[in-house]
């Protein structure tokens, strides 16, 4: 069974699972930094992505370019953890790692507020 975790962007919170059989050293790495946090950053040409900086490295595996509304990847060329909040085709590959499986709504919803205002807090944990 995949871990379950929670993930928090400004006063939504959502359920996240991790891809542990596609992503697993993505996933380990993330684990072992709980809990995540950090400020959005909303993508600028990207579309619906917000993005804050990871606290460690990791190579490429799980490789997904176009992305499906709760996607969320690491991206090693900024070092960074993407949420995509809409589907996009994709500016670069990022590792997939996990999921939003409930209130991706409510992640839209602070993911529009960001794209007029970032800053946002961000929270991964369990």
């Amino acid at each position: 069974m995949s871990k379950e975790l929670k993930m928090r962007v400004g006063d939504e919170v959502a359920r996240i699972v991790l891809l542990e059989d596609e992503a697993p050293e993505t996933c380990k790495k993330v684990l072992a930094s709980l809990p995540l946090k950090g400020n959005l950053i909303h993508a600028k040409i990207a579309g619906k992505e917000f993005f804050f900086k990871a606290p460690f490295f990791c190579d490429p595996e799980n490789r997904v370019q176009a992305q499906e509304a709760g996607n969320i990847g690491y991206y090693d060329g900024a070092n960074s953890i993407c949420v995509f909040y809409g589907a996009e085709p994709g500016i670069g590959e990022v590792n997939l790692f996990a999921r939003i499986t409930e209130n991706l709504e409510g992640i839209q919803k602070e993911g529009e507020k960001g794209w007029k205002r970032q800053g946002a807090e961000i929270e991964i944990y369990e």
